[in-house]
């Protein structure tokens, strides 16, 4: 991947995007009404895009791209130089990630918990 795809990824997933623990699983998701958006994200990183409902009234359909494990990761760490607004979220999660300790783990899913409030 060339830095500007990179950069347009982390650009993205900075706007529509999450990085989370999905119980001792990292994950990284997006939701938008641009299905072509989050079809390349899983052209490129691999991962499954699902409909997320019908849209009703002035509101649009929604999907999200969705990706977890060792493919998480590797979101992260291809687009981690790129990354801004997300960029520590993308780091904690790659650290929970291989921290084999139970409690250093849990210690790092709550910072990651608690960067999302900000």
């Amino acid at each position: 991947m060339n830095k500007s795809t990179a950069r347009y990824y982390a650009g993205f997933l900075d706007g529509e995007g999450c990085f989370s623990m999905h119980g001792n699983s990292p994950r990284v998701y997006a939701s938008n009404t641009h299905l072509p958006s989050l079809n390349r994200l899983r052209d490129q990183f691999g991962g499954s895009v699902r409909d997320r409902g019908k849209g009703s009234g002035n509101h649009r359909q929604m999907f999200e791209w969705y990706v977890y494990g060792d493919s998480a990761i590797k979101v992260c760490k291809d687009l981690l130089p790129h990354l801004r607004e997300k960029q520590a979220q993308a780091a904690l999660l790659i650290n929970a990630r291989f921290e084999p300790r139970p409690a250093a783990k849990k210690s790092l899913t709550r910072m990651l918990h608690d960067l999302k409030k900000l």
